[in-house]
């Protein structure tokens, strides 16, 4: 008696389900492709201030000695999607290419630095895992670092070193 009347119950609850799922309209192709003016370009914006973030950030380590710019670097290109993640590696290599043209020899350690950064980036595919807690590593040192590249803000490191960005 009791298996019935749970039989019972679980056939109602399903055809409970199933009329409320079927009444769902489903979109149309139009409804499909039309997408909310302004979001991709508010997307764009964002992996922008990525990139200057990380931009900024480099220059920041390079030229300030700072550590903490290393991290929040490398933080931002864990954040990155693939593609955007090779323009900063495309980017760091044309900085190592361009210090060794203006310097010479005595950018030889620098270019060493950035590479070694660069090969960092490319270690692997990073997760979002792996963003969160490098994120969680950045707040530690610098806790202003990660919230500005929580919000994707380049002003950062421009309000902390403006000599760098004069």
């Amino acid at each position: 008696m009791e298996l019935t009347v749970g039989i019972i119950i679980a056939v109602v609850f399903f055809i409970l389900w199933w009329i409320r799922r079927a009444s769902r309209r489903p979109y149309t192709q139009k409804e499909i492709r039309q997408v909310r003016p302004g979001i991709l370009k508010e997307l764009l914006s964002h992996a922008d201030r990525i990139n200057d973030y990380f931009r900024n950030a480099v220059r920041v380590w390079i030229f300030a000695h700072e550590e903490s710019a290393r991290k929040a670097a490398l933080s931002a290109a864990k954040v990155a999607a693939d593609l955007q993640r090779q323009s900063m590696v495309n980017y760091l290599s044309g900085m190592s290419t361009d210090l060794s043209k203006e310097m010479g020899d005595e950018a030889a350690p620098i270019c060493r630095l950035i590479e070694q950064l660069a090969t960092e980036i490319c270690e692997k595919d990073w997760t979002v895992a792996d963003a969160t807690f490098d994120r969680v590593e950045l707040a530690k040192i610098d806790k202003e670092f990660a919230d500005a590249l929580d919000r994707a803000d380049p002003g950062i490191f421009e309000k902390r070193y403006p000599h760098l960005f004069a």
